[in-house]
C-alpha cells in the first residue's frame, strides 16, 4: 500500500475515533505517536508535517553517540567545482548548531578553494606545527582556530601558500585538533593520490561526498570510491559515506544517480541558495531556511554513521 493510501486510511480512522470529541482529539500518547507517524503529521489536531519532520530530525541529530573520542569527517570529491568547500562549511555548521559535538573545519585543500574569511594576520595551520610559543597546546590550538560568523563555525586555515603536508605534519595537526575539538571536519583537495587527501581518508570516520551528477563528475567519484573501498573493505565502505546533492544538471543519468545513492549510507539534498551561489564568504546567518534544514539532516546523517559503525563493532563488524 502506498504512503498516500496509508495516510488516507489512518486519517479516516482518526476521524471516526474523534467523531464524539469536541475537535481536540485527546488521544492517549501512544495513539498520538502512531497517528503522527503513519499520517505524516496529517492527522487533525497534531503538529504540521514540516514541524514534525524537523523535530524528528533534531532528535536524530541529538541521539546518543558512541564514546570513542574525537571523530573525523572528511569532505572529498576529486572533481572541482561541485561545492566541496561549501559542503564542508555546512557539515561544520550542522554539527555545531544541531548536535552536542564541538567541530572545527580544517582547510586541507592544497588548491586554495576556501570560502571563509582569513585575515591577513590570522594564524594558519603552520602555527600548529612545532612547539607552542607560550602556554599549553590547547591554547595554541585555540589561537589557530579562526571564528566565522560569530562562532557559527571555526576554521583552521591552510598555509599562506597552500601545499600538501608531510605525513608527520598531518599527524601533528590532527592530533592537536583532536585534543581540543570533538569533531575535525577536513576540506580536501581534488587529487585522490595527494598526501593531504590520503592522510585525511586514513583517519576518517565519515566521508561526505558532494556531487552534481554531471557526466564529468562520474569518473572522479568512482576513483574516490575505489580509495574508500581500499580503506574500509568491500561491503563496509559505503556505510561510512554520506552523499550530498549540491545541484542537478539538466539531464542527469538516472542509472548513475541510482548507483551513487546505493553507494552511500544516505544522500542529503542541498537546495539552491543565493548566498552560496554568490561564491563569497559563507555565513550561517545568511543561509536560506532550506539550507539550514539541509544542514540539520546532514548532521543527522553524519552522526548516524557513527552510531551504525558502533553497532557493527559490537556485532564484530569492520571499523
Amino acid at each position: 500500500m502506498s504512503s498516500v493510501e496509508d495516510r488516507d486510511r489512518w486519517r479516516s480512522a482518526a476521524q471516526e475515533m474523534g467523531r464524539a470529541d469536541t475537535g481536540r482529539h485527546e488521544l492517549p500518547g501512544a495513539w498520538r505517536r502512531v497517528l503522527r507517524r503513519v499520517s505524516l503529521g496529517a492527522y487533525r489536531g497534531l503538529e504540521p508535517e514540516a514541524a514534525w519532520r524537523h523535530r524528528v530530525a533534531v532528535n536524530r541529530a541529538l541521539a546518543p553517540m558512541p564514546d570513542t573520542g574525537a571523530g573525523t569527517v572528511v569532505v572529498a570529491q576529486p572533481k572541482g567545482g561541485v561545492g566541496k568547500s561549501p559542503v564542508a562549511v555546512l557539515v561544520a555548521c550542522g554539527l555545531e548548531a544541531y548536535t552536542r559535538r564541538t567541530p572545527v573545519l580544517w582547510d586541507c585543500n592544497e588548491n586554495a578553494g576556501a570560502r571563509w574569511a582569513v585575515g591577513r594576520f590570522d594564524r594558519t595551520v603552520e602555527h600548529l606545527l612545532g612547539e607552542p610559543e607560550r602556554g599549553t597546546v590547547l591554547t595554541q590550538v585555540e589561537a589557530a582556530a579562526i571564528d566565522q560568523d560569530e562562532q557559527a563555525y571555526q576554521v583552521v586555515a591552510a598555509p599562506r601558500r597552500p601545499r600538501n603536508l608531510s605525513d608527520e605534519e598531518f599527524a601533528v595537526v590532527h592530533s592537536k585538533l583532536a585534543q581540543r575539538f570533538t569533531q575535525v571536519v577536513i576540506d580536501t583537495g581534488n587529487t585522490v593520490t595527494a598526501a593531504n587527501l590520503v592522510n585525511a581518508v586514513a583517519r576518517a570516520d565519515v566521508v561526505v561526498v558532494p556531487t552534481d551528477h554531471a557526466t564529468a563528475t562520474m569518473a572522479p567519484t568512482l576513483a574516490l570510491f575505489e580509495v574508500l573501498e581500499a580503506r574500509w573493505g568491500r561491503g563496509a565502505w559505503s556505510r561510512r559515506v554520506v552523499g550530498v546533492e549540491t545541484g542537478l544538471v539538466e539531464d542527469p543519468d538516472p542509472e548513475w544517480r541510482e548507483f551513487f545513492a546505493s553507494s552511500c549510507a544516505e544522500v542529503v539534498e542541498v537546495p539552491w541558495d543565493p548566498h552560496i551561489a554568490a561564491r563569497g564568504r559563507l555565513l550561517w546567518s545568511r543561509m536560506a531556511p532550506g539550507t539550514r534544514e539541509a544542514c540539520l539532516h546532514l548532521a543527522g546523517a553524519v552522526t548516524d554513521v557513527y552510531r551504525s559503525a558502533d553497532d557493527n563493532n559490537h556485532d564484530g563488524g569492520v571499523r
